[in-house]
């Protein structure tokens, strides 16, 4: 603060407490002191005194400390807690019994934990002891142990525990040699009352006169003690000498197919049969279940149905929606089980269909077989298959000898023509016009898309001559 700014507020100070004497204005450098103790800057703005106020002084110290308070009233004493564990026989609360807590408040502070002293009743059981059975070797069958090139063979895994318990989850297929599985090289099967089964087969071996060698491995993993049980066996394939092959022993449950071998995309029908020794008909429930094929064979309702019984005989369908790009057979196994709830045992069985490509059929046929140099003669290409059902796709005409096709008027020896509602057509002609009669062969040949490279073939014959 300036040394002139500090007079001026004594001054304006002195105004204000001398208010018994007139004390004129006062004028210090641009600043003038009123004598009602305003101050007046040089820009005429206005203060008073009485609201100046300085900084604030230091802290002052503290006071001395109160006297101490009197003490309050003591409180009651508590209660201590109890916990009592008593052992718990093996009943309700314990099925393999364990041990009784209970916890409470000592409220007669006998030190030992009353009736109705309780507060909380806990139990802490013992665990069941569990034993894992080791499941007992595993067999490997094969039926019929001798087959002909390009038949199927069923191969079945069998494993159980000691005690007769079939035992659940899937058994790992796997072949060495030239065979293949439905499914490949490789193939894992759900087990079915303790039994898992594939096919294998050998493919056709034209000209071969010796017998091929085929192993087929069986793998069983135990999920609850991480251990492997596995067995083998053999399939030799030979040549095919007209014998029939050897059909496996029916279970107790009779399961068919009808037919054994369908098309691609077609249903057979599966028939599990069971009665009672003396011919009386069982009730209830057959579960129906479809391995092989790759995962391509299907129930109606999937890879699983429950069909009730009736008369002892309970039926699905089953079909395999494509056979892929190559023309091979794809074996589908159904397996059937049976259920009782009297006896609490279960029988099962299984059967194969053999889904295999559909086969064509061409006929190509003339509207006349005999014809003028320069007319046209429409030739007519008509594919189906055995069920009816149009062919698809397009069919190639191809002529011999002088007559062509005319498509958009252009001459062509040959022409690939669209194939609708299972017929193709084209028209043919012979411009030669030369004096004797004139042989034309029209060949039709027709490439089944689902069976490819299999191919059908016709023709037929037009005899070109002048006019009379």
């Amino acid at each position: 603060m300036t040394r002139n700014l500090l007079v001026l507020l004594m001054y304006g100070a002195l105004l204000l407490s001398t208010t018994n004497y007139a004390i004129a204005d006062v004028i210090i450098g641009n600043i003038k002191v009123k004598d009602d103790g305003a101050i007046v800057f040089s820009d005429s703005s206005q203060q008073s005194t009485a609201t100046l106020q300085g900084p604030a002084g230091p802290q002052g110290p503290g006071g001395a400390a109160g006297p101490q308070g009197p003490a309050g009233p003591a409180s009651a004493t508590g209660y201590n807690s109890l916990i009592q564990i008593i052992a718990e026989s093996a009943g309700y609360n314990c099925t393999n019994g364990g041990s009784k807590i209970i916890v409470g408040l000592d409220q007669n502070r006998s030190n030992a934990l009353e009736c109705n002293e309780v507060l909380q009743t806990n139990y802490m059981c013992n665990g069941a002891t569990s034993i894992t059975p080791t499941p007992s070797p595993i067999t490997v069958t094969a039926s019929p142990s001798t087959q002909t090139f390009g038949s199927f063979a069923t191969i079945t895994a069998t494993i159980k525990f000691a005690d007769g318990t079939p035992v659940s989850g899937n058994v790992n297929f796997s072949t060495s040699g030239g065979c293949w599985l439905s499914s490949g090289s490789v193939a894992s099967e759900f087990l079915h009352s303790g039994i898992a089964s594939t096919s294998v087969f050998y493919p056709s071996m034209p000209g071969a006169s010796y017998p091929y060698p085929c192993i087929v491995y069986a793998e069983y993993i135990n999920p609850t003690t991480q251990t492997i049980v596995s067995g083998s066996t053999m399939v030799t394939f030979v040549p095919d000498s007209g014998t029939t092959p050897v059909t496996p022993t029916p279970s107790p449950i009779t399961v068919t197919a009808s037919p054994s071998t369908q098309t691609f995309g077609s249903f057979a029908t599966i028939t599990a049969t069971i009665k009672f020794a003396d011919g009386t008909p069982l009730s209830g429930n057959v579960d129906f279940s479809t391995s092989g094929g790759g995962g391509s064979c299907w129930l109606s309702s999937g890879s699983v149905a429950s069909e009730s019984l009736h008369s002892g005989i309970a039926s699905t369908p089953v079909f395999s929606s494509s056979g892929g790009p190559y023309p091979y057979p794809s074996p589908c196994i159904v397996y059937a089980e049976y259920y009782n709830p009297s006896t609490q045992t279960s029988v099962s069985g299984s059967t194969m269909v053999t889904f295999v490509s559909k086969t064509a059929s061409i006929a190509v046929t003339a509207s006349t077989s005999a014809q003028t140099f320069n007319s046209f003669v429409n030739i007519t290409a008509t594919v189906k298959y055995p069920d009816d059902s149009p062919g698809t796709g397009a069919v190639n005409f191809r002529t011999s000898g002088s007559c062509l096709f005319f498509k958009d008027n252009n001459p062509s020896n040959y022409t690939s023509e669209s194939v609708t509602g299972g017929i193709a057509s084209v028209a043919v002609t012979d411009t030669n016009n030369i004096g004797s009669p004139s042989p034309c062969i029209v060949y039709a040949e027709y490439n089944n898309p689902s069976t490819y490279p299999t191919t059908v073939s016709g023709s037929t014959l037009v005899t070109f001559a002048p006019q009379n």
